[in-house]
């Protein structure tokens, strides 16, 4: 009879409890940063550095303690990506994203409500052996429930 009571009061609480189903979601944006690396060859490898910005809102949502965060981007039509949760502590989240030719890195910053993205690329097509990458920081609302 208790075993059944503890067992019932277990599952309850399980199903029931908002910590085992807490998302973070961080809106953020627009960004400021900067990007740098090596023009293609048509511009004969020169070292690129210049001050960049992105305009729109970039969206994270994890389902916290899940290996996976979905990541929306700004624009007509969003994009959406599905990154890999690679680091969390409570401070900091990070997921990775990896596209054919480029690999990007979100990390959201909820008690600094801030959002960073690093971007690093190889350009084949108008801009042949080009490495290029970004990082931009952007202010974020954080909501977690």
């Amino acid at each position: 009879m208790v075993t059944k009571f503890l067992l019932s009061l277990l599952i309850f609480l399980a199903s029931t409890s908002t910590a085992f189903s807490e998302t973070l979601t961080a809106v953020c944006g627009p960004f400021k940063g900067n990007s740098v690396g090596v023009s293609g060859s048509t511009e004969y490898h020169k070292p690129l550095s210049y001050p960049d910005s992105m305009d729109g809102q970039f969206t994270f949502i994890w389902e916290i303690n899940s290996k996976k965060a979905l990541i929306i981007g700004p624009g007509q039509t969003p994009t959406q990506e599905e990154g890999v949760v690679a680091h969390y502590v409570p401070e900091q989240v990070s997921a990775v994203v990896i596209e054919p030719e480029s690999v990007f890195l979100y990390s959201v910053f909820p008690e600094r409500k801030m959002m960073l993205i690093t971007k690093h690329t190889h350009l084949r097509d108008y801009e042949f052996n080009a490495a290029r990458g970004f990082i931009m920081q952007g202010d974020c609302m954080i909501n977690i429930r």
